[in-house]
C-alpha cells in the first residue's frame, strides 16, 4: 500500500494546476505516464488503496479523478457508486479504467455515475487531451447549474413579492393568441385556473366579462 504524490505536499484548493486523483494498482502506472501528464499541467494524487483516498480527500475533493474499475485491493464500481453519495462529490468528473473490449464493465461504469470511461492499457498521451475535455465539459454543465439556481432564485423572490403585493404578472404570444399568466393573475380574478396558458378572449373576459 502507497501513495504517491508527484510534489512533496499535498496541494492546496486553491492550487492553480488541475489535481488528478489516480486511484489504481501501482503495477498499471509507471514513472512515464506520470511525466506525460505532469508536462500537460496536471498534480498527480497517487495511491492504490481507496481507503486512502478517501480519508484523505472527503471533504476536498480533487478536480478530477481517474478510478481503476477492479483492483486485487478494491472494487472501484463499488468505490465510484460510494463517492457519488457524498455531498462534495456529485460533479466531480471520474473516468473508470476498464479492461478493453469489457462491454459489461463500461455500462456497470455509467450505472455506478462515472463520468466516463477509458480502456486499458491506456495511452497516457492522449489522456490528458481527454481530460481537458471531460473538465471544460464539466465547467460548462456547472455554470449552466449555477445560472438556473440564480434564475429560479430570482423567480421565487419575484412571486413573492407579486404575493405580498397583490400584482400579477402574463405574456402574451402574437402568433397564438395565447397569453402565459401567473398564478396571482387569477388570484387577482378571484378565478381558479388549472391552467397557466389562457386565449386572450378568456383573460379580457376575466377583466371586464
Amino acid at each position: 500500500m502507497r501513495c504517491i504524490i508527484t510534489t512533496m505536499n499535498v496541494p492546496s484548493i486553491t492550487d492553480e494546476k488541475t489535481r488528478l486523483l489516480i486511484v489504481a494498482d501501482n503495477r498499471d502506472i509507471k514513472r512515464s505516464d506520470y511525466d506525460n501528464l505532469t508536462d500537460q499541467g496536471y498534480k498527480l494524487l497517487h495511491t492504490d488503496n481507496a481507503a486512502m483516498a478517501l480519508e484523505g480527500y472527503k471533504s476536498a475533493p480533487p478536480d478530477v479523478v481517474l478510478l481503476d474499475a477492479q483492483t486485487p485491493s478494491f472494487d472501484g464500481f463499488s468505490f465510484c457508486k460510494m463517492l457519488r453519495t457524498l455531498p462534495k462529490w456529485e460533479d466531480v468528473p471520474i473516468i473508470m479504467m476498464t479492461n478493453s473490449n469489457d462491454y459489461h464493465s463500461i455500462i456497470q461504469s455509467h450505472d455506478v455515475g462515472a463520468t466516463d470511461f477509458i480502456t486499458k492499457p491506456v495511452n497516457w498521451k492522449l489522456l490528458g487531451y481527454r481530460l481537458e475535455y471531460i473538465l471544460s465539459a464539466n465547467k460548462t454543465t456547472q455554470n449552466l447549474k449555477n445560472a438556473i439556481s440564480r434564475l429560479r432564485a430570482k423567480e421565487s423572490r419575484l412571486l413573492n413579492t407579486q404575493r405580498v403585493a397583490k400584482i400579477g404578472n402574463w405574456d402574451f404570444d402574437f402568433t397564438s393568441g395565447k397569453m402565459h399568466c401567473s398564478n396571482e393573475v387569477f388570484k387577482l380574478f378571484e378565478h381558479p385556473h388549472h391552467e397557466h396558458i389562457i386565449d386572450i378572449h378568456t383573460f379580457l373576459n376575466y377583466i371586464h366579462p
